[in-house]
């Protein structure tokens, strides 16, 4: 049993209350939201995804149209190994391409590890990591994502182990998952996050409760928690590049050297963790290893507003002449297709119906007082190509006839 699978399956057998939907895709689809809010709009372009596991959460943020890069790291090499190509491109993707590129790296390293590639971005996710650390990497964790990453959003979720009394195998203690090292508390779980904005003072944070029980539960919580840390002053970091023919890989030694240097060159001053410039550092560090790595097809649209307008409307006449609609005139043989109804359902609310209507002039289309006129063509085609038709010579018809009385054989 994967993971998901397992805390899927505590979360909802309780014995009175099921999540629907259930509990996990109620994570994926809140964290996918937060990073389509729109008080970051446009500002979202890379993304981390810490502990991606089966890559189950993939689905959801691939698409989201302004990311532009997505890293999927996981320190369990079978398991990347086994699930990357759920970050393949499908069919659909080279059927329907995106307007922007997208491309996806899966990567075997640990969420406390400073890798370069984790450099620029502007969102880090860890959807039901913590809990799966040891006490030395969860010390870690902070320094590399809001100390080395420094990224606009950090969304973290845990287990609320409030909320574990409501199912009937934890009332009487133990944790939702073999691999659980602990199982906090609201109260815990806020209490370090807290301390993390102490020590990063750029950060603000919010807590937001993920499935809620019945109401006799409320005192307890959510079944999960989310803590969403925002950066008060964030300034973008510029990916960095390296050579193709770079092929040395920098130890976890060397960087434990780079952090000794640092260290010993602030001697006399209390220098953290989170005050190391980590461009002090000789070379960037590359300690991740890279599972698998996908490009998405697309296609950058240099359309401008009224051609994709006008465009759009050509395609809905097609679609309107296409059947026998209600704004076909019997008595005139056309189509009388208000304007109105060729912008309906478009993107763009603020559509200029006159400048609409001069624009379909140009494409050759017939508008009269806001109205689109398609004459229907097909009856004089239908007749043309009936007066077009050859008689056969009757010769060709006695052969069809003998043919046919030798198939009779």
């Amino acid at each position: 049993m994967t993971d998901d699978e397992a805390i899927k399956d505590a979360e909802e057998n309780a014995s009175v209350h099921r999540f629907k939907p259930p509990v996990y895709i109620q994570r994926y689809e809140l964290v996918s939201d937060l990073l389509e809010d729109p008080r970051w709009k446009n500002k979202i372009l890379k993304v981390v995804d810490f502990g991606c596991a089966e890559l189950q959460f993939f689905k959801f943020i691939k698409n989201l149209s302004e990311v532009t890069s997505i890293l999927e790291v996981d320190y369990n090499k079978l398991l990347l190994e086994q699930y990357c190509t759920r970050a393949e491109p499908l069919v659909f993707n080279y059927l329907c391409s995106r307007s922007k590129k997208l491309n996806v790296s899966v990567l075997h390293g640990s969420v406390c590890d400073p890798d370069y590639r984790l450099i620029g971005c502007d969102a880090v996710v860890c959807i039901e990591l913590i809990e799966h650390l040891d006490p030395g990497a969860l010390d870690r964790l902070p320094h590399n994502i809001f100390g080395f990453i420094e990224p606009l959003l950090v969304i973290i979720t845990t287990p609320n182990a409030d909320f574990n009394v409501f199912f009937p195998q934890l009332k009487n203690g133990g944790f939702r998952h073999y691999d659980h090292r602990f199982e906090w508390t609201r109260a815990q779980f806020e209490d370090w996050a807290s301390n993390v904005i102490a020590r990063y003072p750029n950060y603000a944070v919010e807590y937001i409760g993920i499935g809620s029980g019945p109401e006799e539960t409320k005192e307890l919580g959510c079944c999960s928690q989310m803590a969403l840390f925002v950066h008060k002053n964030y300034n973008k970091k510029c990916d960095i590049e390296l050579d193709e023919n770079e092929n040395e890989q920098t130890s976890v030694d060397e960087i434990c050297l780079d952090i000794k240097n640092v260290f010993e060159s602030n001697i006399g001053s209390k220098v953290k963790w989170d005050n190391i410039n980590w461009n002090d550092f000789k070379k960037p560090n590359k300690l991740y290893g890279v599972v698998a790595e996908y490009q998405y097809p697309f296609k950058v649209d240099n359309r401008t507003r009224d051609e994709k307008n006008t465009d759009d409307a050509i395609s809905r006449i097609h679609m309107y002449t296409s059947y026998y609609c209600p704004f076909y005139n019997d008595e005139t043989y056309c189509w009388e297709i208000p304007l109105n109804n060729l912008i309906l359902f478009n993107e763009d609310l603020n559509i200029d119906l006159d400048l609409l209507g001069e624009n379909l002039k140009l494409r050759g289309y017939n508008i009269v007082n806001n109205h689109l006129i398609y004459e229907d063509k097909k009856d004089d085609s239908d007749q043309e190509l009936n007066d077009e038709q050859p008689e056969l010579p009757n010769v060709l018809l006695n052969d069809a006839s003998l043919l046919a009385e030798e198939c009779w054989d």
